[in-house]
């Protein structure tokens, strides 16, 4: 991620700003977005015990946001994501979905016809995010269009 801060906190200062820096990665990585996998790997051995030791706490819900201009292309099925998710927050979280949310900023709707973009901006077209739409709609999570200038409704 683009900034020092490795998570945002309610006390973190200026955390929509510090979000803008973390989420703005440009387009020169990796074509095949997996941000399932990278969120499932950071929480997994051996980083979930070194680099991010202390980001899964017991006592914390778990959200995540996902931000991509394309849909995800992760190895496993998105609801096998989902399972691996919610276990984390024990078997409570398949019920009370506070305790574990998937939300996401991406193409949010489904094109009128295949192969096009689900929406288009200034800075360019998005594909239809299918399984982060998914995974959102599964645990009420917040939705929003990364075509749209101000995600500041995501909360």
């Amino acid at each position: 991620l683009n900034n020092q801060v490795r998570v945002i906190t309610p006390e973190t200062e200026a955390p929509e700003e510090i979000f803008s820096e973390m989420v703005a990665v440009g387009i020169t990585g990796s074509g095949i977005e997996m941000g399932l996998e990278a969120a499932r790997l950071a929480l997994s051995e051996p980083l979930v015990s070194t680099t991010n030791a202390g980001f899964l706490r017991e006592e914390a819900n778990l959200a995540f946001i996902f931000v991509s201009d394309e849909d995800d292309s992760s190895p496993y099925g998105a609801d096998d994501y989902l399972s691996f998710f919610t276990r984390l927050k024990g078997e409570e979280a398949f019920r009370d979905h506070s305790l574990m949310k998937v939300s996401a900023v991406v193409g949010s709707k489904e094109p009128d016809f295949p192969g096009q973009p689900s929406c288009a901006s200034t800075h360019g077209d998005a594909s239809f995010g299918h399984r982060y739409v998914h995974l959102t709609s599964k645990t009420e999570g917040q939705l929003e269009s990364i075509c749209d200038e101000d995600f500041s409704q995501l909360a």
